[in-house]
This record gives C-alpha cells, sequence and structure tokens, in this order.
C-alpha cells in the first residue's frame, strides 16, 4: 500500500510517450486545465493509439511526481517495461478505472490524468515489475546461501555475549 499521495493513471498518446522517453523519463506532459498528481503522487502511464485505442494500449512505466513546473511534471521512474514488452491492459482483466472504457471513451481521455484506487495502482505495478525485472540485466553480484560477513547486529550480539573481557595485553605481575 501506498503511504503518502495518491495513484494516478496517465494516458499518452504515442507523441506524448515519445516525448517521455526523449527526456529519459524525467518529464511527464501535461494538458492545460486537466487535474494533476500532485508531489509524491504515483503515476502510472498507458500508451495507446487508435483507432482501437483500449486494445492497443500498452503500461509503459511507473513513476513518482518529484516537481511541478507548470506544463510538465518532474518525474522519477520507479519501473519502465522495455519497448516490445509492455503489459496489455487487457492482460489485466478488469480494472476499477477502466470498467466503462470503450474506444471513443479512451481515445477522448488522451492527455489526462484518471485518479485511481492503490488496489488497481498495486496490479498496474506488479505487471510491469515482473516484465521490467525479467528483461533486465543479470544482477552484478551473485546470491549467496549465506553471507560472507554476519551483519551488525549478529556482531554486537558476539560481543555482548562474552561475559568478561579480556585485555588486549596481558598484565605484568
Amino acid at each position: 500500500m501506498i503511504r503518502n499521495g495518491r495513484t494516478w493513471l496517465a494516458i499518452l498518446d504515442g507523441e506524448g510517450m515519445r516525448r517521455v522517453a526523449r527526456s529519459e523519463w524525467h518529464e511527464l506532459p501535461l494538458a492545460t486545465g486537466a487535474s494533476r498528481p500532485g508531489l509524491g503522487d504515483r503515476v502510472i502511464v498507458l500508451v495507446t493509439k487508435g483507432p482501437r485505442f483500449v486494445t492497443e494500449a500498452r503500461f509503459a512505466g511507473s513513476a513518482v511526481v518529484v516537481k511541478d513546473l507548470g506544463d510538465v511534471l518532474r518525474i522519477r521512474h520507479r519501473f519502465v517495461a522495455p519497448s516490445g514488452h509492455e503489459p496489455a491492459l487487457a492482460s489485466l482483466g478488469i480494472l476499477r478505472v477502466t470498467v466503462s472504457w470503450t474506444h471513443e471513451v479512451l481515445g477522448g481521455l488522451i492527455g489526462a490524468f484518471l485518479p485511481m484506487t492503490q488496489t488497481d495502482y498495486a496490479r498496474m505495478e506488479t505487471a510491469l515489475r515482473e516484465v521490467a525485472l525479467s528483461f533486465g540485466p543479470p544482477p552484478s553480484r551473485p546470491a549467496h546461501r549465506r553471507p560472507r560477513t554476519p551483519g551488525r547486529r549478529a556482531l554486537i550480539e558476539g560481543r555482548a555475549a562474552w561475559r568478561h573481557v579480556t585485555p588486549a595485553r596481558p598484565s605484568a605481575q
């Protein structure tokens, strides 16, 4: 669950998505007079093209709003689906935000930001995360069954378990 802020769905066409990609997922264009996310809000980007807007809709990525610059939002991306492997809107089944969408309705919503429930957001971001992680780079370090060094608490507990401390130098008697 998201602790702060609201969740939004940004609906873009091909040109809007190209602007986002050119900015390397740092800026999200805004339509004038539209409701807009605030600082700390999370946004899922849905890209579609016509005339079959609903069947062509794909989730491109998710982001957090960092700053409002007037005509664009400064964002920090969370998950971005690789080109050609974006999850389809139809693959998630029925979402509360998409219940009444037809091709005409979705075509009219291009450029809009729609508030949505956190449940819908979680389902969309889970699909994006799975795709992004499956096509992402391999891990930089191998996974170990046991870590090579114990953690800080284990070190402290080990030291605290000693009943008496032996001096560094033996005492001269």
